[in-house]
Parts: structure tokens; sequence; C-alpha cells
């Protein structure tokens, strides 16, 4: 299970990176970000995962994705 989680953070890496790149995100931001992401991934990965646990993180996941939309329109970033 943790080697599953710990694939699904590495393969985040390039985005978040071009995401503090382009000034987008903070590194402050991107740590918090991948805290919650892997909290997110274990409770779903559990043995009895919680239809609550799915619906938290798809609300987290629209939430951040509506905030990197802001910052690029603001930032003049392009998709």
């Amino acid at each position: 299970m943790a080697d599953s989680v710990q694939e699904l953070m590495e393969a985040m890496v390039p985005e978040l990176k071009e995401l503090v790149d382009h000034n987008i995100l903070s590194q402050t931001e991107v740590k918090a970000l991948i805290k919650k992401r892997t909290d997110f991934e274990y409770r779903l990965r559990r043995r009895a995962a919680d239809r609550r646990d799915f619906a938290k993180y798809v609300e987290y996941e629209t939430a951040l994705d509506s905030l990197i939309k802001k910052r690029k329109t603001r930032l003049g970033v392009k998709e």
C-alpha cells in the first residue's frame, strides 16, 4: 500500500514543480498539498474506505483546481 501511494506522489512531482516554477503555488503550499494528498490516498486505500473520504478528496481537489485556474488567469499563465 505504501509503495503505491509513494509512486503516485512521485508521479505528481513534475506537475507540482511546474506550478512552483511559474509562481502559481509556493513551496509551502506544495508541501501542504503533498501532505493532504498523501493523507487522502492512505485513507482511500485502507480496507474499509469511507464514502465521506472520497467526497472530501473530490471536494479538496475541486477547490485546488479552481484556485490554480484563478491564479493562472491572474498571472496570465496559459494552460
